[in-house]
């Protein structure tokens, strides 16, 4: 009984998530932080990923394209076809800089009520990062990994659709078992 009623907690658990995968849908979009700031890319590989307002720079339009393995995706800026990534994907620490790179990256796309976060995945327990404005007080203010803190709006972003409509917000987790439910 025990074993049959995991199965079916287990089920309702992939369902949910399958539903959550895809946080953003593929297509080109303008990545938001608060309300007039965008991500902005170069031309130049390697060049620092930063936050600038709408129209300073000619690559703030991203594209965003789904894996099928449930809520990853490369995040490709739409006119130099460089990648948002972090300066060293293999080295896994706080603060790390976010490049615009030749090499792909994939990034698991996390939905939180209005926002979506942007984590950098892990293979080490507790070691994923999620996009974030850098603490360092620099104009234009460059973007880089930080471990999650709860409530942090720097790790906050809205994705815009480039035909102006927002992306459907997707409310996904923390999932619950219902009270109801039977071991």
């Amino acid at each position: 009984m025990v074993g049959r009623s995991l199965l079916s907690l287990l089920a309702v658990a992939a369902v949910a998530i399958q539903s959550c995968a895809a946080a953003v849908d593929n297509g080109v979009y303008r990545i938001v932080f608060g309300k007039h700031q965008l991500i902005s890319g170069d031309d130049r590989p390697g060049a620092d990923s930063v936050l600038l307002p709408a129209g300073q720079n000619e690559f703030q339009d991203w594209e965003v394209e789904n894996r099928e393995d449930g809520g990853f995706a490369v995040i490709r800026n739409a006119k130099s076809q460089l990648y948002l990534a972090p300066i060293n994907p293999k080295r896994e620490h706080n603060h790390a800089i976010v490049i615009v790179s030749p090499n792909e990256f994939v990034w698991r796309l996390v939905p939180r009520d209005n926002i979506v976060l942007i984590e950098r995945p892990s293979e080490t327990p507790g070691g994923a990062s999620f996009l974030s404005l850098s603490p360092l007080l620099i104009y234009p203010p460059r973007l880089d990994t930080a471990w999650w803190q709860d409530d942090d709006r720097t790790q906050q972003w809205t994705f815009e659709r480039l035909d102006g409509s927002q992306q459907e917000r997707h409310r996904c987790g923390p999932w619950r078992i219902p009270r109801d439910f039977a071991f």
